[in-house]
């Protein structure tokens, strides 16, 4: 998922926007937190609760864009353009939650970057 960030970065330096490492991030706001839903562990993020759910992804908004500004600033983006098509075969097929193991995702983002 690095690699992914790393296009998007790539995206926003291609228009002059300063990016920062994510430790000075930190450093300005704080570490971001996982707290409780509901008196409920939370787990996993936005995507994973949306499958399941059976609710619409959002990462083609989220992704696409730097697919996208990618495309109108000559910046290659082939990993978030894959989890773009990714996502869009979970909502097809309506998978569950982790129904790609971590090893398949890799495998699948791998097949896109070479």
């Amino acid at each position: 998922m690095e690699a992914v960030a790393e296009e998007a970065r790539a995206c926003f330096r291609a228009q002059g926007v300063e990016v920062i490492a994510d430790e000075d991030f930190d450093a300005r706001i704080g570490p971001m937190e996982v707290v409780a839903v509901d008196g409920l562990p939370r787990v996993g993020g936005s995507t994973r609760h949306a499958l399941a759910r059976g609710d619409r992804l959002e990462t083609a908004s989220l992704h696409g864009w730097f697919v996208d500004q990618g495309a109108r600033l000559g910046v290659p983006t082939p990993l978030n353009a894959a989890v773009v098509a990714l996502a869009a075969r979970a909502m097809e097929e309506r998978w569950a939650p982790s129904a790609l193991s971590p090893v398949d995702l890799r495998m699948q983002l791998a097949s896109a970057w070479h």
